[in-house]
């Protein structure tokens, strides 16, 4: 049993690497002595943040029960989010491109964005583009009859998104919930998909977007009974995020005698035809978007970058490339052209640079982003409890280190001390 254990590790771990093989011209740039994060920065700044999440529990209604819990499981986050960072600088990238959704994924995609201001390459901080509404502007693809109708050689098509993969080290997952991959000839096609294309694209809600503003701004706009005050907007632009994200990645037949979908086909006719199609045919809808993005992003996009800038600096996070500032522009100029030409729509990507000026700034939403997550999960709990997880600041499980020097103070220590914040700072 133990020798065949270990041949399934080492097996796993071939698979793995051939499966990073192809990637090489994104994996190259993990390089521990130019990859680096400035991690006592990173742990005041998750501390802060911690001691904004208190108050945001202390301030909300839940229940003292439920507000242990939130501590605790508030708590675990911020732990994870400094493991990932410690593991960045120790060169643990944890590589991998063996799943379903055929992404790379690393611990920097595990790192919550308002963190990677402490990260550097050669010294440089980070710029990230990113594709907006991401996952509605791929479900375009969908929208067009020849994405169906594609040869199952088009690693692009539907065809080959819902075929059972056939390279070595991917993991054997076709993204549909039947057995086998599903047959166009099975389930009576979309009225819109039957349409000819240019029919549909000239009638479709989605095609009309302007996606430099994205595609939940023009959602919000179009369901709210009047028109949007500047100070309202934010929060229904949130809200629209919200139920597009129900609408895409929640699996239940519910969804589709929901409000959010009743409100989407108001507005979305055709679009709406399409989820139910795609759901009818028995395939999971996240997983092939996740994958038809990374084909893009892994396939396309990136290869296009490193052979016209070879020495430009790309760490992916799904749909995002970050980079450098000095190479920024450009890559963001073929990233645009690139999407455009596989996609036939033009996108919309924003540019985020990580400066060490915008850290504080930026607190409020990292605070807020995970009191937020925690609310939301508390009470749909389930069997473990994470109440005795709290404590007054993160790392109390794990004395930390930086250049091998053990960090030790009343802020890392589960006492009845109080933690030493700078009550000027928030």
């Amino acid at each position: 049993m133990r020798n065949r254990w270990a041949r399934l590790l080492v097996r796993g771990e071939e698979q793995a690497q051939q499966s990073l093989d192809p990637l090489a011209h994104l994996t190259k740039w993990f390089d521990p002595k130019r990859l680096t994060v400035d991690l006592s920065a990173a742990h005041n700044f998750v501390e802060l943040g911690f001691a904004r999440v208190v108050q945001m529990i202390e301030a909300s209604s839940l229940s003292e029960e439920e507000k242990a819990e939130a501590r605790g499981r508030a708590n675990l986050k911020l732990n994870a989010q400094i493991a990932s960072l410690r593991a960045l600088k120790d060169g643990n990238y944890n590589l991998s491109n063996t799943g379903r959704d055929e992404r790379l994924h690393s611990v920097l995609t595990n790192i919550k964005r308002e963190l990677r201001s402490f990260i550097q390459f050669d010294g440089q901080f980070l710029v990230t583009l990113d594709i907006k509404s991401s996952q509605p502007y791929f479900f375009t693809k969908l929208m067009r009859k020849r994405f169906y109708s594609a040869s199952a050689k088009d690693r692009l098509g539907f065809k080959s998104l819902v075929a059972k993969p056939t390279h070595k080290g991917r993991a054997p997952h076709p993204p549909s919930t039947t057995t086998s991959p599903p047959s166009l000839n099975s389930v009576t096609l979309s009225g819109c998909l039957l349409m000819p294309e240019k029919h549909t694209v000239a009638t479709s809600e989605i095609f009309k977007i302007s996606w430099n503003e994205g595609f939940y701004k023009h959602f919000a706009r179009l369901v709210a009974p009047s028109p949007l005050k500047k100070e309202a907007e934010e929060a229904a632009v949130a809200a629209a995020k919200r139920d597009t994200m129900f609408l895409l990645f929640d699996s239940q037949p519910r969804k589709f005698s929901s409000a959010q979908y009743k409100a989407f086909k108001r507005h979305f006719p055709c679009e709406a035809e399409v989820l139910s199609f795609i759901s009818r045919l028995g395939v999971n809808l996240p997983v092939l978007l996740q994958r038809l993005e990374s084909r893009v992003i892994l396939e396309h996009v990136t290869k296009r970058v490193a052979a016209e800038l070879p020495d430009a600096v790309m760490l992916t996070v799904h749909d995002s490339i970050l980079t450098t500032p000095g190479f920024s522009a450009d890559v963001e100029q073929i990233m645009a052209s690139e999407l455009a030409s596989l996609m036939h729509v033009q996108p919309g990507i924003s540019a985020d640079a990580h400066t060490s000026h915008s850290e504080l700034g930026k607190l409020q939403a990292f605070a807020q982003g995970i009191f937020t997550n925690t609310f939301e999960t508390i009470r749909k709990r389930k069997g473990i409890s994470y109440a005795q997880y709290q404590r007054d600041a993160p790392m109390l499980q794990v004395l930390p280190k930086h250049d091998g020097v053990t960090l030790f103070s009343a802020r890392y220590y589960d006492s009845c001390l109080e933690p030493l914040y700078d009550e000027d700072l928030y």
